[in-house]
């Protein structure tokens, strides 16, 4: 069985993520999460502070100064 923990940033994220109520204004990546966690997989979200988590940081950095 795999093990998955999710650290996101946004409480608000967390608790869509774990309702039972599929919306369509969900974004991609929300949709995605739900639909991964549908799998018979022990996971566990939590918060964390955008600062304690560097990899995200520098991706969304790295996202908003790519060129369009």
């Amino acid at each position: 069985m795999k093990r998955i923990i999710i650290e996101l940033d946004n409480t608000e994220t967390i608790q869509t993520i774990l309702k039972n109520i599929v919306d369509q204004h969900y974004s991609v990546m929300t949709l995605a999460i739900k639909n991964m966690l549908q799998f018979l997989w022990m996971f566990k979200v939590t918060r964390t502070f955008v600062e304690g988590n560097k990899i995200a940081d520098g991706l969304a950095l790295m996202a908003f100064s790519r060129p369009k």
